[in-house]
């Protein structure tokens, strides 16, 4: 009789679900650690871009003026921000690559 299906069960599903008290337990203690763990790691990720981020400057406020700095172009010539500089002001763009 191996393969008759299973009997059918009158109690409630829930009653089918629970766990006995020491599987509970431990169910809910490896619950625990998981969360435990997870906040450990959350909180060490935290410390870490704290401490990466500590005394970083962004650059200028927005609307204070620029200082006047000179940088090589792509053949080599010096280009400073006052010779580029027009009469409605200069829209310039850093962009971070690798290597061209």
């Amino acid at each position: 009789m191996a393969n008759d299906p299973p009997a059918l069960s009158r109690e409630p599903a829930a009653a089918r679900l629970t766990l006995p008290p020491g599987r509970r337990r431990r169910w809910l203690l490896a619950a625990i650690a998981v969360v435990a763990v997870f906040a450990a790691v959350l909180g060490l990720f935290n410390w870490f871009v704290a401490l990466q981020n500590r005394n970083v400057s962004s650059g200028i406020a927005v609307g204070a003026a620029a200082p006047d700095f000179s940088l090589p172009d792509q053949n080599g010539r010096r280009q400073s921000l006052h010779g580029l500089m027009g009469p409605k002001g200069l829209l310039l763009v850093f962009v971070r690559s690798a290597d061209w």
